[in-house]
């Protein structure tokens, strides 16, 4: 193990997290979207409950129903968005745990998901191995200081942990090779029918030797 600068990477903006993160060196993750290869929800087993679908690897990104895509004419945003490199990874486990890890600063968030029906409930508990509160409390009390540094720590924390709050329920797409998160109280339909691409997990595979 080494020890890095860590710095998360949230919505297209670079922050100052932690001042230091362990990278790990355990083998290479699943890297490549599978796009329209990925198995759908209702495929053979384990594939046909969502408790069977869900664990493996996900890319955080955007998606938009393919048809309400076509129909808006931004069908080519779409595969934009498909085609953007993996930055953001869920990995669902099969005992229920999850991890959630930035790749480019190492800073991981653990916790918890269950199936509730028409979808996942997912609920952050530790990162970087110490509990949330407890994580929040130290980079507030050391924002106390005053310095540029801890500030913007603090913020980053702040814009960190509200984001993640949007994102602790999905449900499986139109097409059931993705998982869409939704507002608690809506549907992936309405998320659909947004204007505006939903935040959404894509399963990735491991890259192909060439």
């Amino acid at each position: 193990m080494r020890c890095v600068n860590g710095v998360l990477v949230l919505i297209g903006t670079s922050v100052l997290m932690f001042g230091c993160v362990k990278v790990d060196t355990a083998p290479a993750e699943p890297s490549v979207r599978m796009g329209a290869r990925a198995p759908q929800l209702g495929d053979k087993t384990p594939y046909n409950t969502l408790a069977g679908f869900v664990p493996g690897y996900w890319a955080l990104g955007s998606h938009m129903d393919s048809t309400f895509a076509k129909q808006l004419g931004v069908g080519a945003l779409q595969e934009q968005n498909d085609d953007q490199p993996v930055t953001a990874v869920f990995r669902f486990k099969d005992d229920g745990t999850f991890t959630y890890k930035r790749r480019k600063s190492g800073v991981t968030v653990e916790g918890v998901w269950r199936d509730i029906g028409k979808g996942i409930q997912i609920d952050y508990l530790t990162v970087g191995g110490k509990p949330i509160s407890q994580s929040r409390e130290e980079i507030k009390k050391a924002a106390e200081s005053g310095t540029q540094a801890a500030v913007s720590r603090d913020l980053a924390a702040d814009s960190l942990f509200d984001a993640l709050l949007k994102l602790t329920y999905a449900e499986p797409s139109s097409d059931h090779r993705k998982l869409v998160f939704v507002s608690p109280g809506s549907d992936v339909q309405s998320a659909n029918s947004a204007l505006m691409a939903a935040n959404a997990l894509e399963r990735l595979e491991a890259e192909k030797p060439k």
